[in-house]
């Protein structure tokens, strides 16, 4: 059986991961010594007393973990650099926002009913009802939508600076890995709930034109965000850590693409029957149009000229 952890100590500490304070001079101090303590518990913890200890037994636990952790995503990482005034984290750590995904990332091929990763991404499926100011009954998932991990990924790539920069490329790099990962998951339910959230966004699309096209908002030059970067990488006499980041971006993307016209093309199939649920439906349903459209003769043949002549 799970262990007994006291009272709520633990999640109360891990609600920390998200704590902004005005009053000390590294403004990550206290959030630093929580993650400490969280990833203490990961080498020391099983994944189902993990899950138990940081979630607790209240009944909106993992949803409110889920936030703190989104908040500690989305928060610029400390210009202090002061190593009197910081706690160290683990070596090889480079900071909260890499060990916030690093986090996900790790637990979410396990295949337990209770999953961390799931919990932090917003995918656990915990629901249960809540009274809203205005008297209206609705569902937590309803009311968290936004305060995920997946969702602070999402909205933190969607900007490019964010991506190009490198001093956040790297993380840039492992956000599109985790969605990847989402998306090419053998849990049905996990898979489905992603592809939804994706396309409502159109994300493989827009990231494709995003890296390839000349003439994309924020990046109108005579040669896409793949041929600089690749060209870099290659003639760079210097650091060129930032453009290998760029092009594990572009990579992930490109290998998402892959499953998404997979999808497209009908070759995906539910092993269970959707039960009244028509958007669940037709993730798996052939869709030509946007198949054709991710097919488009312009990206494949700029492709193919990329990696022909640049690489």
């Amino acid at each position: 059986g799970q262990r007994a952890f006291p009272g709520e100590l633990t999640p109360a500490i891990a609600q920390y991961v998200g704590y902004r304070t005005c009053s000390l001079t590294d403004d990550e101090d206290m959030a630093k010594a929580a993650m400490s303590i969280v990833t203490y518990l990961t080498g020391t913890l099983s994944h189902e007393d993990l899950f138990a200890a940081l979630c607790g037994r209240s009944l909106d636990g993992g949803n409110r973990l889920a936030q703190a952790f989104a908040r500690r995503l989305l928060m610029p990482t400390s210009s202090s650099t002061d190593p009197s005034t910081t706690l160290p984290l683990p070596t090889g750590i480079k900071g909260l926002r890499h060990l916030t995904i690093d986090l996900a990332l790790y637990y979410l091929p396990y295949g337990d009913s209770e999953n961390l990763s799931h919990v932090l991404l917003g995918l656990s499926g915990q629901s249960f009802s809540v009274t809203t100011a205005q008297g209206k009954r609705i569902a937590v998932p309803e009311v968290m939508r936004m305060h995920n991990c997946l969702d602070a990924a999402l909205h933190l790539i969607s900007d490019l600076d964010f991506v190009l920069s490198p001093d956040t490329s790297s993380l840039a790099a492992k956000c599109y890995e985790l969605i990847y990962k989402l998306y090419s998951s053998s849990d049905e339910s996990v898979k489905a709930s992603v592809m939804l959230k994706l396309r409502g966004r159109d994300f493989w699309y827009k990231h494709l034109l995003r890296f390839l096209s000349t003439n994309h908002p924020g990046h109108r030059s005579a040669v896409s965000i793949l041929q600089v970067a690749a060209s870099r990488s290659l003639t760079s006499n210097g650091d060129a850590s930032s453009d290998y980041d760029t092009l594990h971006c572009i990579a992930w993307v490109l290998k998402g693409c892959a499953l998404e016209l997979h999808a497209l093309a009908g070759h995906l199939h539910s092993s269970a029957p959707m039960q009244d649920n028509s958007n669940m439906a037709a993730v798996f349903a052939p869709q030509p149009t946007k198949c054709k459209r991710l097919l488009s003769f312009r990206f494949w043949i700029n492709l193919k000229y990329h990696w022909g002549h640049q690489i």
